[in-house]
């Protein structure tokens, strides 16, 4: 190189050589992260509250749907009889089991269709 670049590059190093303020990035930084936890800590007990009162005024109905929906979804498919090839296949032996694996596959599908974009 010759002297007139070395002297160029020292001008342009010289003039973006500036102190950053650490602590006040910090401090910004800190401040920020624990204003986003306060709200997410806000948020999830404000959603709590919401539930639980939900819960308490919709507590009969509630609960006699849940109760339908576990007969519903428990209904054997395929009477099996009471042999060990009713205990293997048990899990998938009802509604549920078909649907769980239903959505399991899907989200399979899925993951493969978009990775291969």
């Amino acid at each position: 190189m010759t002297n007139e670049w070395d002297a160029q590059l020292q001008t342009l190093f010289a003039d973006s050589k500036n102190e950053l303020d650490g602590e006040g990035f910090t401090g910004r930084v800190v401040a920020g992260t624990l204003s986003r936890r306060n709200r997410l800590i806000a948020g999830i007990a404000g959603m709590a509250l919401v539930l639980a009162i939900c819960i308490w005024v919709f507590n009969v109905p509630v609960w006699e749907m849940v109760q339908q929906v576990s007969l519903v979804f428990t209904i054997s498919l395929f009477d099996l009889g009471d042999g060990w090839v009713a205990w293997a296949l048990s899990p998938v032996n009802n509604i549920a089991g078909v649907l769980l694996l239903s959505v399991k596959a899907i989200r399979i599908l899925r993951k493969r269709a978009l990775r291969s974009m």
